[in-house]
């Protein structure tokens, strides 16, 4: 029933005699992806920011933040990516549209294999979370355009990256 739902999702595809298989994302795939992800994770930031518990979200995420800068600073990438997921589970888990989680839910988990190569391949911890800083700055400051434009622009870098280590991975194979 697992691997159905599995496959449903587009996560795993099923060969002959019920062998599944983890599926392949291609630059396609990617390139549909990432702008959703990036425009949904805009309208949550937009959303939360409009809600009389925005403050109490924002100083979570800022919980979230010292995590990300803790794992940065001593080089701990696995960290960096267990404390950015927790980041994002937070961001929006708190914002009141149900259709948005369960659709961001779903992209994430199609795509969860390249935010860990992302992460583990990235140049620099340190970029990404600067970014996330000036994000929940912004969302502490009440600046929603900026901060859902903030929001978006993380999601288009880590596409970038994506699509320099996968071309950068195609040379060496």
């Amino acid at each position: 029933e697992a691997l159905l739902l599995l496959q449903r999702e587009g996560l795993v595809t099923r060969k002959p005699r019920s062998v599944f298989l983890v599926s392949e994302l291609h630059q396609k795939d990617l390139n549909e992806i990432y702008p959703l992800r990036a425009s949904l994770n805009a309208l949550a930031v937009r959303t939360i920011l409009q809600q009389p518990s925005a403050s109490a979200v924002v100083a979570a995420l800022g919980e979230r933040l010292e995590a990300m800068r803790r794992s940065a600073e001593l080089g701990d990438r696995a960290g960096f990516v267990h404390a950015v997921e927790g980041f994002y589970n937070l961001l929006i888990s708190s914002c009141p549209n149900q259709r948005l989680q369960v659709i961001w839910r779903q992209l994430s988990r199609q795509i969860q294999r390249f935010r860990f190569i992302v992460i583990l391949q990235s140049e620099s911890l340190d970029q990404s979370f600067q970014e996330h800083m000036q994000l929940v700055v912004a969302m502490k400051e009440g600046f929603v355009d900026e901060a859902a434009r903030r929001a978006e622009a993380i999601i288009y870098r880590a596409l970038q990256d994506l699509h320099r280590i996968l071309k950068s991975n195609s040379k060496t194979d």
